[in-house]
């Protein structure tokens, strides 16, 4: 097992909560700049119910990367958790739409290559410092 990843239930939770804020936010931003939809009142009442999906979610998948040890394609699988979610919910709360097949599958293909970016170069990275700092003031405690 990778000893950057989290090891306990309390570093799932920061591990997951970080990721799921990063990505989140940085897929709003995205989705509602092509939508021409970006402004406060949208990323503020958009971010709740969008944020407590994908972080439900992403615990699940957290138990399942856990259980049969995917740690080597958990980036991939939380962009298609992130992507899945982006594509279907985030359109119903942000914009109050739902869309039709075709514009599923067109929005899901745009939205799995940017949040492939986002997790790839920026996110996991934020998510494994934001745990690595977090051990270490826990073992400064400690001590």
């Amino acid at each position: 097992m990778n000893v950057k990843h989290p090891v306990n239930k309390v570093e799932g939770i920061i591990f997951g909560i970080t990721n799921c804020v990063f990505m989140v936010l940085g897929m709003m931003f995205f989705n509602l700049y092509i939508n021409n939809a970006l402004n406060i009142h949208n990323i503020i009442f958009g971010f709740i119910p969008v944020f407590f999906t994908a972080f439900v979610l992403s615990l699940l998948v957290g138990k399942l990367i856990n259980k049969y040890n995917l740690y080597k394609i958990t980036p991939v699988i939380r962009v298609f958790l992130m992507a899945s979610i982006m594509s279907f919910v985030a359109p119903l709360v942000e914009l109050g739409i739902v869309m039709p097949l075709g514009g599923y599958l067109v929005s899901f293909a745009r939205n799995f290559a940017v949040a492939l970016f986002l997790q790839l170069c920026f996110v996991m990275h934020i998510a494994l410092f934001v745990l690595a700092k977090y051990r270490y003031v826990y073992m400064k405690l400690i001590r």
